[in-house]
């Protein structure tokens, strides 16, 4: 009879998912019949703090443990006339339910029956898609970096080049710490471990001070903000028992790889990451208060190898040839412009990737966190964190040069106070109050540079080189002055109630945020050349490249937006405020068949500006500063889902559900939403208002010293501009998903299914005043506006996937999960952006740029049994671990790199000709390869686009495999040491990044560069091979 109850209550234990960053416990008491245990009294405790809840099963025998601190309980169950029974290692998780059903015996004499809780279970009472790692898991990662964003990867449907969830954007997810936002409002990803410059952390939150993390999809109704997913991490506490970590990680290129762009023999570039740090908890006053704080420091360099083409004297004596040729002089403002290139650059051929860029990317970041948590008594308790992080990195944005490195210090702080509430055995508040901030300041690493003492007047006076783009060639300039100061408050507050057989959850957030917002885009100029301006244009015998730079030598920058510049210094202050509420039931019909349903309604403000200046477009009306767009008022997101166990297999639950998730728009799409074809880049930075900026474009221009480019001090016009939809709503998701868990052993567990999407209202630009054949539409009525970039939500997208788990709880020392998506994401813009044709969305609808259609991801590790019988503290404590990433490539828009459809939008794609991938010629003399035939294209005639749809190509794949051997040696009974070797791309494979995708450029259709050899060279996820050495002390 005891096996027996073991057994059942092994397959009875099931989860579901909640929504708080906190855990419940549910179930029921039985007899051995299958019979509810009315009044049966239970009694929960967490040893490890000494927390202890009861509660009096229902009339249905069920009973409701929610918002638990995460940690290992035990329940004890009493009732007269029965055994008393005693669940051990209940792990409560992060946003999971855990439910277990306890049956009882009676009573043959006094004893207590102990048993463990099953390693893993069916999910019998919830449709949500969730992926968890656990505490352990994420200490024993072969984490990149120690960032815990590569963990987000580990959940279906994630692309791991970047965090797009089940072909959402990468827009589209809601990180929280604590439950307390973490959001940055601005660019819509995560604040905490955001990408300082590019691929690199700016601020690190500790590895070691995260409890656990999970990534929810399709969840309940109180769950919301955005479409893509919920990530959430929880923060170690303090227990009765002081515990803790000090560690020291090193990385040094003398255990790494060289790259492959670097000659055979040579010695792998700069690379050094050193990240020391500690973690320490434990009572300040035992079972009633308890601290944790942790602490680390990045300091990193990472060299970089990139084949680069820079306008070498050879380069620039074969322009200087053509010139010669059609009789037209060398400009001798462009002779000095050609300083602003770094003379180490251009000792190399008139060939492309004429020089090996290998400049010094520098990293440091500061981080330390204090969480404190208090019991005031059984009833009611506090949890009190901060964590703050602070960091510059100088490194690579686009242009190679080190001159033009990006420069960006970083401040972060997040607070946030929690309490709970037991306000009856049945009902359960949770108040969160939480502020995130983020501050971060970007320019030029260089800005000694001055235009007008080079002979280019361009009218300002901001220092540092103005962006120059010269076709097939890097660039200069790549970063013109801004920074900005993001603060997000919220008040949220959850109400549990357990009314028999339903688990009712009720409650609502308001949030505000500001924004202040310095972005002076384009004040020092951008001037672009390709090669259209010179009557050599249509010399048949000259390259693309040759063109654009014998542009460039003659002072002609391109009529299609080669000369643009701001007039103004805008710093609008935004502010949002949105409110939410949700109420959701979860239902247990049946002991087969559980129902959840809800109902969330989002409201978010209209962004706005503290002093009423942002100067909206308005067809018919015209600037003006009223509200940017209308209210949207009836924004309501039914959520519905269930989980049937059929009773003719204990083993099997079949789970479905679908739901409306409205999406937060990024502040950036309104703020700073960027433009190729010379429009004004955000509302603020309109030529009307009360402080207008004016968004030049000058055409038919010759660079002539000291004469002003777009005129004298007053700006004329026409003027590009930016202008918000009057017909703007809220983007949002129908997700859907119907899966099926299988519980092939006690320890191991298969899922299955189908998880998809439909996505309307998504963002994109469109440019209302394009090009008509040389003639704007609105010219008549506004004759002093150019390009007039509109934001719209007419963007729509579908996704579809089957999506396999199987996980493997540890079982003679192994455990594993395994994740394989494949999906196909379609839409037609994603992210924001001009298409090639405001006209005709349509013609851009394609695979997403995101699109990877098979992802296999996973972690796996074994516990070696001890090696013998000898010499113990050396042939035990051995572990291997395992971080696994493969994929198939994502897609290569190809474009014209001219102006080839006459409308200046500079989106034009290419004529496909033939297959992409045949008689692909083999380079020489270059460490570049040939990815794609140039032959397979053609330029379009002249005012017609191109047959290649957009995306339609897909680059290289991807595969690595992270690999990890630890030591663990005890030194006394509670210290033990742990030597970790982490090997990065275990077998070196080869990562490139997508080709060169402008057709004009003469490194077209060319592997240059690995997939993150400028955004973290070396050191990035795929890079060559690199071992990372650890020594963690634990106590």
């Amino acid at each position: 009879m005891f096996a027996g109850r073991v057994c059942l209550i092994v397959l009875l234990a099931s989860t579901a998912w909640a929504q708080t960053f906190r855990g419940s416990l549910t179930g029921t008491v039985t007899d051995t019949s299958g019979a509810a245990l009315p009044e049966a009294a239970v009694r929960l405790e967490n040893p490890a703090t000494g927390f202890t809840r009861s509660t009096v099963a229902t009339s249905a025998g069920e009973y409701n443990f929610p918002d638990l601190a995460v940690g290992i309980y035990s329940i004890t169950v009493t009732h007269a006339g029965f055994e008393t029974t005693k669940v051990d290692k209940i792990e409560i998780a992060v946003s999971k339910t855990t439910n277990i059903n306890v049956q009882l015996g009676v009573a043959q004499q006094q004893q207590v029956v102990e048993i463990s809780a099953a390693a893993v279970n069916l999910e019998t009472t919830s449709s949500d898609l969730s992926a968890q790692v656990n505490d352990k898991t994420v200490q024993e990662l072969p984490l990149n970096g120690r960032d815990f964003k590569q963990m987000v990867k580990l959940a279906p449907g994630v692309t791991p080049s970047g965090t797009d969830v089940n072909g959402m954007r990468s827009t589209s997810n809601n990180y929280q710490v604590d439950g307390v936002d973490n959001n940055d409002v601005m660019l819509g990803i995560s604040s905490q471990n955001q990408g300082g410059v590019a691929g690199i952390a700016g601020g690190l939150l500790p590895i070691d001070a995260i409890d656990q993390f999970s990534v929810q999809t399709n969840a309940g109704a109180d769950t919301g903000r955005n479409s893509g997913s919920n990530v959430n991490m929880v923060i170690k506490s303090g227990t009765n028992a002081i515990h803790g970590t000090a560690y020291f990680f090193n990385r040094n290129e003398d255990l790494a790889s060289r790259s492959p762009l670097l000659p055979a023999g040579s010695r792998p570039q700069e690379i050094r990451n050193n990240q020391p740090g500690f973690s320490v908890g434990g009572p300040i006053v035992k079972n009633k208060t308890f601290f944790f704080v942790s602490g680390e420091i990045q300091y990193a360099i990472a060299g970089e190898s990139i084949l680069d083409t820079s306008p070498s004297a050879a380069w620039v004596a074969a322009g200087d040839a053509v010139l010669s040729k059609y009789g037209v002089p060398v400009n001798p403002v462009s002779t000095n412009l050609l300083t602003i290139y770094p003379a180490y650059s251009r000792n190399g051929p008139a060939t492309a990737n004429n020089y090996l860029a290998n400049d010094l990317n520098t990293y440091n970041s500061f981080n330390g966190l204090v969480k404190i948590d208090h019991r005031f008594n059984d009833k009611h308790s506090l949890s009190v964190r901060y964590f703050g992080s602070a960091g510059t990195q100088v490194a690579d944005v686009g242009s190679h040069f080190k001159d033009f490195f990006q420069t960006a210090p970083m401040h972060i702080h997040n607070f946030s106070v929690v309490e709970n509430a037991i306000l009856s055995p049945r009902l359960v508040n949770q108040l969160t109050l939480g502020e995130n901030y983020f501050m971060q300041t970007f320019q030029d690493e260089n800005i000694s540079f001055n235009s007008l003492a080079l002979g280019l007047n361009t009218g300002s006076s901001i220092a540092g080189a103005p962006t120059i783009k010269i076709g097939g060639f890097d660039s200069v300039g790549a970063t013109q002055p801004a920074g900005r100061t993001d603060t997000t408050g919220h008040i949220t507050d959850n109400l549990s109630y357990t009314a028999g057989r339903h688990q009712l959850k009720m409650g609502g957030e308001y949030r505000r945020a500001q924004l202040d917002v310095a972005y002076f885009n384009n004040v020092r100029g951008t001037f672009s050349f390709d090669g259209t301006r010179g009557p050599w244009s249509s010399d048949s015998t000259l390259s693309s490249t040759l063109k654009s730079l014998a542009d460039f030598l003659a002072g002609y920058p391109t009529n299609s937006s080669g000369a643009t510049i701001n007039r103004g210094e805008p710093e609008p202050i935004y502010q949002i405020n949105s409110a939410d509420g949700w109420f959701h039931d979860n239902f247990q019909v049946s002991p087969q068949l559980n129902i959840n349903f809800g109902l969330r309604y989002d409201y978010y403000g209209v962004l706005h500006d503290s002093q009423n200046n942002l100067a909206n477009f308005v067809p018919g009306v015209g600037f003006t500063t009223a509200q940017l767009y209308p209210k949207t008022k009836l924004d309501f997101a039914p959520r519905f889902g269930f989980s049937w166990a059929p009773k003719w297999s204990r083993r099997l639950v079949i789970r479905g559900g679908y739901g409306i998730f409205y999406d937060v728009p990024p502040v950036n799409s309104v703020a700073s939403a960027g433009s190729s074809n010379g429009a004004s880049t955000g509302v603020a930075y309109n030529a009307g208002g009360p402080n207008p900026v004016y968004a030049l474009t000058a055409t038919n221009v010759v660079f002539q010293p000291g004469v002003p480019v777009f005129g004298n001090s007053v700006a004329t016009p026409p003027f590009g501009t930016f202008s918000v939809s009057q017909q703007f709503k809220m983007p949002y998701a129908q997700n859907y998903n119907l899966t099926v868990q299988a519980q092939l052993a006690k320890s191991t567990l298969l899922q299955a299914g189908y998880v998809g999407n439909i996505a309307d209202h998504l963002l994109t630009l469109l440019d209302i005043n394009q090009l008509i054949n040389g003639v704007r539409p609105l010219a008549q009525q506004y004759p002093t506006l150019a390009a007039i970039n509109q934001l719209n939500t007419n963007a729509n997208s579908h996704y579809n996937s089957l999506q396999v788990t199987l996980r493997q709880q540890i079982w003679h020392g192994l455990a594993a999960n395994l994740n394989y998506t494949w999906s196909r994401a379609i839409d037609d813009d994603s992210s924001y952006t001009t298409p090639m044709n405001s006209y005709n969305l349509a013609l851009d609808k394609g695979n997403s740029t995101f699109d990877t259609r098979q992802i296999l991801t996973g972690f796996i590790s074994y516990e070696i049994p001890q090696l013998g019988h000898f010499a113990p503290r050396l042939t035990r404590g051995w572990q291997l671990n395992s971080l696994l990433t493969f994929t198939t490539g994502q897609p290569i828009n190809i474009t014209t790199g001219k102006n080839t459809d006459l409308t200046g939008e500079n989106k034009d794609r290419v004529n496909l000709v033939g297959n992409p991938f045949a008689n692909v010629p083999v380079l020489t003399g270059t460490l570049a390869m040939q990815y794609l035939n140039p032959a397979a294209f053609a330029v379009p005639a002249s005012g017609t686009y191109g047959n290649l749809g957009r995306d339609a190509i897909f680059g290289p794949g991807f595969g690595s495999l992270d690999f990890s051997i630890f030591k663990n040696t005890r030194i006394t009974e509670r210290i033990m040491s742990q030597l970790r070797i982490e090997i990065l791309n275990l077998f070196n494979r080869t990562n490139w990044a997508n080709p060169t995708t402008s057709f004009s450029s003469a490194s077209f259709g060319e592997l240059t560069q690995t997939k993150n050899g400028s955004s973290a060279p070396g050191l990035g996820f795929g890079e060559p091979r690199n071992v990372q050495l650890g020594l963690k002390l634990i106590f």
